[in-house]
């Protein structure tokens, strides 16, 4: 019962269920299987289309300059500029941050200082470079954080979240990156197989093996 009245509330409890039985089992990432199956159930059976459509459009974004660090695939990793996104718009003084554009300069700047720390070593994660091969790369992806930065404060915070910061510091982000997580896996997998990748998580499964 419970878990039938929490799917009703959201269909991204799936995903919350997934996460606790992965602990259960004492693992960090879904398998393939599962992620394709999950992603199935709750945009097909669970009425969840349009939910998932918001964790699919901020992963896409984001992938665009950030993705986890060779070696670290965990879910701190893979959802980590949702975490900073999320922490601007939190920590921002309303009385000088009062508007969408601002909240949007907020995201935008704090992304901006981590992506830097990113490329410098200095943070953990990566920069896919090879999107850029041939274009001005500064310009991009500057475009790409500005992108992102715009779709979660326009689409999440005040479309999703309808501008409340608890409901953004509470359980509904929390649904929403689990669901994220699912889909980077799904993406970072495809990815894999179209570059003749070794899928870490494999690689991982295999030395706990």
């Amino acid at each position: 019962p419970a878990l039938s009245r929490d799917l009703i509330t959201s269909p991204l409890y799936a995903f919350h269920y997934l996460k606790r039985g992965l602990r259960n089992a004492q693992r960090e990432l879904a398998s393939e299987p599962q992620t394709t199956a999950y992603l199935t159930m709750v945009e097909q059976y669970l009425n969840g289309r349009e939910t998932m459509s918001h964790a699919r459009e901020l992963v896409n974004r984001y992938r665009r300059f950030y993705r986890h660090q060779s070696g670290r695939l965990n879910s701190n990793t893979i959802l980590r500029p949702i975490s900073e996104a999320a922490k601007a718009l939190l920590v921002a003084d309303l009385r000088l941050f009062n508007d969408e554009e601002s909240l949007v300069e907020a995201v935008r700047g704090r992304l901006v200082k981590f992506i830097d720390r990113v490329r410098n070593d200095r943070a953990d994660g990566t920069f896919p470079g090879w999107l850029y091969e041939g274009v001005d790369i500064q310009q991009a992806v500057a475009d790409a954080i500005d992108d992102f930065a715009r779709y979660f404060v326009h689409d999440i915070f005040y479309g999703v979240f309808k501008g409340d910061r608890a409901a953004l510091a509470g359980k509904q982000l929390n649904l929403l990156k689990n669901a994220c997580e699912v889909v980077y896996m799904d993406e970072q997998r495809r990815e894999w197989r179209e570059r003749n990748l070794p899928p870490e998580d494999k690689v991982s499964d295999a030395a706990e093996a």
